[in-house]
């Protein structure tokens, strides 16, 4: 009972500090809507700042330079997406040989996940494992 206003205080920290991370939860959704955005429309997007540059020289580097971001994007992207949809069946597969329940819906949510570079990975382990611990607790079984 003489930790309670200890236990309080730290209960209290931890509850501010995912509230201001999960005010940056906008930026997960944010990142795969725009990609593909810019995968189908990039070339657009250069046009336009083609378009607002008058000088031959500068225009001429420029175009060069978003012909390579562009390719270089593309490339990335499409690597990700590739990235994402074989975790998405290896985490499917993995889970459900190993019984896992919802392997299907944790190998999907995973395999989306795998899309943000870094931190998808590390939230869909932690999912992961957290639905594992929790079903190792409640069967009694690990």
């Amino acid at each position: 009972m003489n930790h309670r206003t200890e236990v309080i205080d730290i209960a209290q920290r931890v509850g501010l500090r995912m509230a201001e991370a999960a005010k940056q939860v906008w930026i997960l959704v944010l990142v795969p809507i725009l990609s593909i955005f810019f995968l189908r429309d990039g070339h657009a997007f250069g046009q336009f700042l083609l378009n607002s540059v008058e000088n031959r020289a500068q225009r001429e580097f420029l175009e060069g330079v978003l012909t390579d971001m562009n390719q270089m994007l593309a490339h990335f992207i499409r690597a990700q997406l590739s990235l994402a949809l074989l975790s998405l069946v290896v985490y499917s597969i993995g889970l459900g040989v190993m019984r896992v329940p919802y392997a299907m819906t944790l190998g999907t949510a995973g395999g989306l996940l795998e899309f943000i570079p870094v931190v998808g990975p590390l939230v869909a382990a932690v999912m992961i494992l957290g639905m594992h611990c929790c079903w190792a607790t409640n069967t009694g079984s690990e």
